[in-house]
């Protein structure tokens, strides 16, 4: 069996042609630092979605499923961190929870990443099965941790 080195991750985030976010802005700088990053854009968008106009494309959850699929096939599925940053809807969400299931079968240790607005949001979505697969997760506010694993922070790394 394949072990993951502590440098690939699986980043699932937006991405813009004009600015930067998501994607665009994270694959760079962690490349930078040594890290081998896997990348899969949950959007394609022409800019952000504060500007006025906004045009581009989803990824829908079976296009997330058939790019995992793809990895899991040829045995390079094997990361020590997913990161999720824009997740579109419930589905995707619960698809991406599917994937941090798959990947911990591999890797127990793996670290989930995730912005804070979606750990909330797949506390609501996701079942009790899913959600213990996604336990190992960073998140910048004591309060996500607390709300989502009911344990309060002691640390500050």
């Amino acid at each position: 069996m394949h072990e993951p080195d502590n440098k690939r991750i699986l980043s699932i985030q937006s991405h813009v042609v004009h600015g930067y976010a998501g994607n665009k802005c994270s694959v760079f700088p962690l490349q930078l630092h040594g890290y081998e990053v896997d990348f899969i854009n949950s959007v394609q968008f022409s800019n952000h979605t504060a500007y006025d106009h906004v045009s581009g494309q989803r990824l829908g959850s079976s296009e997330l499923r058939d790019l995992y699929a793809g990895l899991k096939a040829n045995s390079i599925n094997h990361y020590s961190h997913i990161m999720t940053g824009y997740c579109g809807d419930a589905s995707f969400l619960n698809e991406v929870g599917d994937i941090v299931a798959d990947v911990r079968r591999v890797n127990p240790d793996v670290i989930f990443a995730s912005e804070e607005c979606y750990i909330l949001f797949l506390k609501a979505v996701a079942s009790e099965e899913k959600l213990l697969h996604c336990r190992a997760f960073m998140s910048h506010v004591s309060y996500e941790i607390y709300f989502f694993s009911s344990v309060r922070s002691r640390s500050r790394r």
